[in-house]
């Protein structure tokens, strides 16, 4: 698909091989370059005057430069999209750059700008019925509630997204990246039998798809279980 793009052709813009391509090294936690990608995808577009598809990368670039430690990189991503999805009306694109601010604002410690921007996002979802794509504010929520100290408000943030676990038809880990979150919150709360299958998950998955950042964060999990248990 790669060799075949034409960079001038009309098409959808979550249909654009290159996004793919960059989605999928997010995916498989090759997130420098699919920064690189995907930074390279919205200057070119930018460049050919399509501006209404830059906004469409805005949360997984953000996501990107998150997992590398660039906050304020994502920062500056996720303010542009923002003001630029105020000139598109597309409810579905306000909802990913919503997330995106939301996964900023939950990094930066702000946790009434997260609730703020991860509420508007979800009610747009709802709107839309994508309920796949709440796991990102839903995610946001859980992170900031849980830095806040709050493992209950983290945990009424997270549980809906554990509660559609059966119907996700889960292939790779990615999908449950909210999880340490949830495992972490409900082991503060003392729910170590609900924590302990969802770790289980994590370690099974990461290890089967090679990914290192869920192989890392499921023994964490596991860990922490084992110390609230008197354990370790």
């Amino acid at each position: 698909a790669l060799s075949l793009e034409e960079p001038d052709r009309r098409r959808l813009a979550f249909t654009s091989p290159r996004l793919i391509a960059g989605l999928l090294l997010m995916w498989t936690g090759r997130a420098r370059e699919a920064a690189e990608k995907m930074t390279a995808l919205r200057a070119e577009r930018r460049e050919r005057g399509v501006e209404s598809d830059i906004p469409t990368s805005s949360l997984y670039l953000a996501w990107a430069y998150l997992w590398l430690g660039e906050t304020n990189r994502a920062a500056e991503i996720a303010s542009a999209d923002t003001a630029a999805v105020a000139l598109l009306g597309d409810p579905g694109i306000t909802a990913l750059v919503r997330s995106a601010g939301a996964l900023v604002s939950a990094q930066q410690g702000d946790v009434e700008a997260t609730r703020q921007q991860a509420n508007t996002a979800l009610a747009q979802f709802a709107q839309l019925e994508w309920w796949t794509a709440t796991v990102f504010p839903r995610w946001a929520l859980g992170f900031a509630e849980l830095s806040a100290g709050d493992p209950a408000a983290a945990h009424a943030a997270l549980e809906p997204l554990t509660e559609m676990l059966p119907s996700m038809g889960l292939a790779d880990p990615i999908g449950l990246v909210f999880l340490p979150d949830e495992i972490e919150a409900l082991v503060s709360l003392g729910e170590l039998g609900r924590a302990q299958p969802l770790i289980e998950l994590l370690r099974r998955l990461g290890m089967a798809h090679d990914r290192p950042w869920a192989i890392a964060a499921a023994p964490g999990g596991g860990q922490d279980a084992m110390a609230a248990r008197g354990g370790g």
